[in-house]
């Protein structure tokens, strides 16, 4: 009876210390994947406002169609302008009496001409928004004999540059401290499980086998405990993801699916990486130890 029972007691146990190390390795995979899909998320956004920042180029009022189809085409064709806008002159007006509401808005009816001119509103890549790369930007284009003025906001530049540098920063900081935690968190897991294992280990060195034919399938297996929970892990995220999308559909402006699928291998890699590659410093720590050192 009490010899059935021990096998039996033995497999639970070894199951259920499995089972531990696939939970545990889960939740922390999932919560580095969703680490991730928030600072691709913020990526995307600030990539969206930088693309926002620009300039307004004014033109002269005896500005000629082929001076504007010029300067939108050489533009279009810069690699620095990520979109051209060509705004004429009765837009620009129909803009200002909406901005100003009013008896004395209609600027044209006090004035008997329209006192605006015809524009460009260049918005550039998100690389070349800060002060400096839209500096020399701006200097080529008022070169040109149809630009009557340039109007550039660069204190809003330098302030939205450093408002995102240190958004980054503190970002940064996190996902550095998130992903130590979740290394040495997985590190400690397997190394507990390998830990109640040290007595076979050395068991199988007593009789002769040598060191890679007993760390191998012990790797082989931590391995294949953070494939499965890589899998379980991304199955939740993509779960969240889809969930997320239906009750705020914006958010898929921000993060694609294709974010999804890199957040996805990177969850795969890490798992099988770490918990293989703790799973060999775990098993070569108890085979070079002695006997008396497997008590401490």
């Amino acid at each position: 009876m009490t010899t059935s029972s021990q096998p039996r007691h033995r497999s639970v146990s070894v199951l259920s210390s499995q089972l531990t190390v696939t939970i545990s390795v889960t939740l922390v995979l999932l919560l580095l994947g969703i680490g991730a899909l928030i600072g691709i998320g913020a990526h995307n956004v600030a990539e969206s406002i930088r693309e926002r920042v620009g300039f307004v180029a004014i033109l002269n009022d005896n500005a000629t169609a082929a001076d504007i189809n010029g300067l939108k085409r050489q533009w279009i064709r810069s690699p620095f302008a990520a979109s051209v806008r060509y705004c004429p002159a009765e837009e620009v007006l129909a803009r200002w009496n909406t901005m100003i509401p009013g008896e004395d808005s209609d600027e044209e009816a006090l004035l008997g001409m329209n006192p605006f001119f015809a524009e460009f509103e260049v918005n550039v890549r998100s690389e070349y928004a800060n002060a400096d790369s839209l500096a020399v930007i701006v200097a080529e284009v008022e070169k040109h004999p149809a630009v009557r003025h340039v109007t550039l906001h660069s204190e809003m530049i330098d302030t939205l540059t450093s408002s995102i540098n240190t958004v980054f920063a503190f970002l940064t900081a996190i996902a550095a401290a998130i992903l130590l935690i979740a290394i040495v968190l997985i590190f400690n897991t397997v190394r507990l499980t390998i830990y109640s294992r040290r007595f076979t280990i050395r068991t199988m060195q007593l009789v002769g086998a040598t060191d890679g034919f007993i760390r191998r399938p012990i790797v082989m297996a931590g391995a294949l405990h953070g494939l499965v929970a890589a899998m379980i892990a991304i199955a939740v995220l993509c779960g969240l993801v889809y969930s997320s999308a239906i009750l705020y559909p914006e958010i898929e402006n921000q993060t694609t699916w294709n974010d999804v699928i890199w957040v996805c291998g990177g969850q795969v890699v890490c798992g099988v990486l770490i918990c293989g590659l703790s799973s060999f410093a775990a098993t070569t720590r108890y085979l070079r130890c002695d006997y008396d050192s497997m008590f401490r």
